[in-house]
């Protein structure tokens, strides 16, 4: 195993007065997760059992100590917001991969380095299904260590209530990589608190000076939103549009679901990251 101190610490804030979640139903590009993530396609997420509690004043974090699965309590109203969908198993829409990041709360788009291909790794078909996952409480949270042990990649991911705050975090130094697979992105509980399809609301994106995206808009088949935090990198990318698009100013971005919504800012490695919003319709029935 080796480590590559290339990337920066990961991490994302929410603010006091609003419910928590973190990439607004998004979905990743379609690729396969391997054999193993074909065949977990065709079952069924094992149960949720939340058996770890933290909290605070504000909040109640628990976790699921097999699957690593959090669920975020506002002790002011109720409201619960789950890392991964409920029902998200029997979701009609989602199929193969698009079933594997639905049941996932880190996606990994890693490089093999012995063909320079790239493949999209989740949780749920590489360590939940393999039950190589380990739950760690801390005072004020959990660390939850991902084992993929066929791409020889392990990465924490910490859970914490921060006063009125949700937090979570990547530390870059903790991950470790294999000789065959590096990491080139992280995606972190990418349909955290996303509404269903008979949910009202809408998804705030700091597009230009900023937009939203209504929830069952019936546009899914016109693609993701993807959006380059303070815009696009020339060194990366071609000096031609093929479509307008504004630059994203802000590393905000928020949800409006049933009455109750959440904003989230992104910091330590905000400089190279991507938000991503999509609606129900082509890949999952989840906004």
């Amino acid at each position: 195993m080796q480590r590559r101190p290339v990337k920066k610490f990961i991490a994302f804030l929410l603010p006091a007065a609003l419910a928590a979640a973190l990439l607004c139903g998004a979905a990743v590009p379609s690729a396969a997760d391997g054999a193993a993530g074909e065949n977990a396609a065709k079952s069924a997420a094992p149960a949720v059992a939340y058996t770890g509690t933290v909290e605070n004043d504000r909040y109640s974090l628990a976790c699921d100590k097999e699957s690593g699965n959090i669920r975020l309590t506002d002790k002011a109203t109720g409201r619960t917001y789950e890392g991964v969908p409920e029902g998200g198993e029997e979701d009609p829409v989602a199929k193969g991969p698009f079933k594997m990041v639905l049941n996932s709360q880190l996606v990994i788009r890693g490089i093999n380095i012995l063909t320079n291909q790239l493949a999209d790794i989740t949780t749920y078909a590489s360590c939940v299904k393999k039950n190589t996952v380990t739950v760690e409480q801390l005072a004020d949270g959990f660390r939850v260590i991902y084992r993929f042990e066929t791409e020889k990649l392990t990465v924490p991911v910490y859970f914490r209530l921060d006063g009125g705050s949700f937090r979570v975090s990547v530390p870059a130094a903790e991950i470790t990589e294999g000789e065959k697979y590096w990491i080139k992105d992280l995606e972190i509980l990418p349909y955290f608190a996303a509404g269903g399809t008979e949910d009202e609301g809408f998804i705030l994106i700091p597009d230009g000076s900023g937009a939203v995206i209504s929830f069952n808009n019936g546009k899914g088949a016109s693609g993701d939103y993807t959006g380059k935090l303070y815009g696009r990198d020339d060194s990366f990318y071609l000096k031609k549009k093929t479509t307008v698009t504004e630059d994203v100013r802000l590393p905000v971005f928020g949800m409006e679901r049933n009455g109750y919504g959440f904003l989230a800012t992104a910091s330590g490695a905000d400089a190279a990251g991507k938000l991503m919003a999509g609606v129900a319709g082509t890949k999952t029935s989840y906004n």
